[in-house]
């Protein structure tokens, strides 16, 4: 079940019969342009296993009620994350495939040009049988009742298209999805942009998704490298904030060139609000996958601030801590085995922390070992090296350490900011925090 998934099209509001041009409307497509010319990325994301899926969904077995219950809840706050991780890729996925009808115009057109702009309906191509299929195989089984009727004629909304030079990403593609022909108009709907940026000469692609309805704001950015020996590494960063709620994932996959073996952590903040308190919920994982199975490491922490007297909220003393130990589930084949505490030959470790510095700015933060040197290094090495993170949202920072090395050293960790995927294309997208707070491991 997805039960309160950010769900692929629930985003979008779709004419329920797709759209019909008439005779008398202009066909703005160039049929002189090569419709084989195409500059668009090919891969955008890691794939997440399916045994990782299918641990996820086995039901809990086990006496003890509260271990499992929280086994449990664990879990599907992970299988959450990952279906949103999965969902916003297919968006992606969804808009490259309309985007590469109009590229080769794009290019035509802009040729010689470092920055050009399309206004709505300016772009358009003609739907036929193969492109109603192309959709249909990256909406996998999802059902929709648009786009699917042949010789439709479908029109874009505004195109934004640059071309660097000497910069990180060579190019960058900015679609306001708004005033696109297959979506029904409502003036409730701020905000709907896709923002591809990418290299020929790079696997390399960074995608932000922007959505905005009255009090609801979802910014969501997946970064995708292949490093040196091959190997696939996702970073996935997402926001969503309503009146309501905060909630902030980070969720970073990673797997080897012959798909052989993967890697999964992730950290979920979820802050529900009200007029008295805000109740704050921490979720992290830490997963290993291969041939021999699956194991996991699950934690969450929750804190209670209550407004109701002169708490300061950037004073963890203030916090009411309730954290637990991680919850271990070992799936070596079909059957799941749990186990409430860690087996002597296990690995894997996920140490929860909080982090004590005022004035630290909202967004994500990794931690590297110490005296690593990030002067030559670009955001994917340092992705690939973290052996930590945490996030910062409205003022309360909270994260996990995935290695039990460091933690007597937490004060000489290297910690760097990632920057906003939305600033500017300069080669460097991260920066390292001078004044570094105070990480303290939450031990019960």
């Amino acid at each position: 079940m997805r039960q309160g998934i950010v769900l692929l099209f629930g985003l979008f509001v779709i004419l329920g019969c797709g759209y019909q041009s008439s005779p008398s409307e202009e066909d703005v497509s160039n049929p002189l342009v090569s419709k084989t010319k195409n500059i668009l990325p090919e891969k955008i994301s890691v794939n997440f296993p399916t045994v990782l899926k299918d641990t996820i969904a086995t039901p809990s077995q086990g006496d003890d009620r509260e271990f499992e219950e929280k086994k449990e809840n664990n879990l599907q706050q992970l299988q959450k994350d990952i279906y949103k991780a999965e969902d916003m890729v297919q968006i992606a996925k969804f808009n490259i495939i309309l985007l590469e009808q109009v590229m080769p115009e794009i290019l035509q057109r802009c040729e010689g040009v470092e920055h050009c702009i399309f206004e709505d309906r300016e772009l358009s191509f003609l739907l036929d049988e193969k492109l109603i299929l192309d959709i249909d195989s990256v909406l996998n089984e999802k059902k929709r009742n648009f786009l699917d009727i042949n010789d439709t004629m479908v029109y874009l909304g505004e195109i934004e298209f640059f071309k660097y030079e000497n910069q990180k990403y060579e190019y960058e593609l900015n679609f306001n999805i708004l005033n696109s022909s297959f979506l029904k108009q409502d003036s409730s709907i701020e905000e709907q942009r896709q923002i591809f940026k990418w290299s020929s000469n790079s696997p390399n692609v960074l995608i932000t998704y922007l959505y905005s309805k009255r009090v609801d704001r979802l910014v969501t950015t997946v970064r995708y490298f292949v490093n040196s020996e091959g190997n696939e590494f996702m970073y996935l960063s997402d926001k969503n904030d309503t009146d309501t709620s905060i909630e902030n994932t980070t969720l970073v996959v990673k797997n080897n060139e012959d798909n052989s073996s993967y890697s999964l952590m992730s950290n979920t903040i979820i802050q529900q609000l009200s007029a008295n308190e805000t109740n704050s919920s921490h979720f992290s994982t830490n997963i290993e996958m291969d041939n021999k199975g699956t194991q996991f490491l699950l934690l969450d922490k929750n804190t209670t601030l209550s407004t109701l007297d002169d708490t300061n909220p950037n004073d963890n003393l203030n916090l009411e801590v309730i954290p637990t130990k991680p919850i271990v589930v070992t799936v070596p084949s079909s059957s799941l085995e749990t186990d409430s505490t860690f087996r002597e030959d296990n690995k894997l470790t996920l140490f929860v922390f909080e982090v004590e510095g005022n004035g630290l700015a909202s967004g994500d933060y990794i931690l590297l070992k110490p005296n690593t040197d990030t002067s030559e290094l670009k955001l994917e090495a340092l992705l690939e090296m973290a052996i930590g993170s945490f996030s910062v949202t409205e003022g309360t920072p909270q994260g996990s350490l995935y290695s039990n090395e460091f933690v007597d050293v937490l004060d000489k960790l290297i910690i760097v900011k990632i920057i906003n995927s939305q600033e500017s294309t300069e080669l460097s997208e991260f920066i390292v925090i001078e004044n570094k707070p105070k990480l303290n491991i939450v031990k019960k």
